[in-house]
């Protein structure tokens, strides 16, 4: 189930979290929201990495290189 919401505005994103955790400054609220971006963004190219390099890898195939 995926969930939609603007988070154009910083006031969009300032109730968000603090709907999150009210208890935490809305300062490390943001840090912990941009961290978990950056580590979701390095997983997905992680994982574009892995498939291009099984792509390059070539199981099975021949190579003729003649000059």
């Amino acid at each position: 189930m995926a969930i939609a919401m603007d988070v154009s505005t910083r006031t969009a994103i300032d109730a968000t979290l603090n709907a999150l955790n009210p208890t935490m400054s809305q300062e490390a609220l943001m840090q912990r929201l941009q961290a978990n971006m950056l580590r979701r963004s390095l997983q997905a190219q992680q994982e574009q990495a892995e498939t291009l390099m099984k792509m390059a890898e070539g199981k099975g195939q021949n190579l003729d290189i003649r000059c």
